[in-house]
């Protein structure tokens, strides 16, 4: 479990985080929701130990392989979609299997700049499903995509990352229901402890 204790946390001249404390169990999918600006980005920075401007304790996440979907792509531009997947896993097939799960057929050899946001969205979440790991960090992983694609995407994310803690940051409550086992809403510092 990854428990977040008495968290404190300002950007600026704006209190993100007074006192705040919050869960994740292990082997869960869990949905933070939020208005923007309320700090779910930053939290998941805190949990990657990327923000370490901070004070409060973090806890059953040092040591575990952790794999994170950025709310930006950060994708090797110059490369191709082969570039990208084979940084982090260099099972050839493994690579252009997962991509053409995420429909994208025949684009395995094609140049990231040539792409469309949502297909770079699609890379950036199949990169994060070829790395693996013990804790999955998802930024609006499905944003850009089309219906269909997101269906077809959240349904292949689910199956790889089974049996996995995942924390997934969306602004969409429809999105958090079907990929999430629990649902967590942020708002001024605190935290909904919902369930679905």
């Amino acid at each position: 479990m990854i428990e977040i204790s008495n968290l404190i946390k300002a950007y600026k001249d704006n209190m993100l985080f007074q006192q705040f404390s919050l869960s994740f169990k292990d082997n869960e999918i869990t949905a933070v929701l939020g208005t923007s600006g309320c700090g779910k980005t930053t939290l998941l920075n805190i949990l990657m130990g990327i923000d370490k401007d901070f004070s409060g304790t973090i806890e059953g996440i040092s040591n575990k392989r952790i794999s994170v979907v950025f709310q930006e792509n950060r994708l090797i531009e110059t490369g191709t979609v082969k570039d990208n997947l084979t940084v982090v896993n260099s099972d050839l097939d493994e690579c252009e299997s997962m991509i053409e799960a995420l429909g994208m057929k025949g684009f395995f050899n094609s140049p990231i700049a040539s792409l469309s946001g949502g297909m770079k969205r699609r890379v950036a979440l199949a990169r994060a499903l070829l790395y693996g790991g013990d804790i999955y960090i998802f930024d609006e992983p499905f944003k850009g995509m089309d219906l269909q694609t997101k269906e077809k995407a959240m349904k292949l994310a689910k199956e790889k990352i089974s049996k996995k803690t995942c924390i997934f940051v969306t602004h969409d409550l429809k999105e958090a229901k079907v990929f999430a086992d629990r649902i967590v809403t942020v708002s001024g510092g605190l935290a909904d402890n919902g369930h679905i």
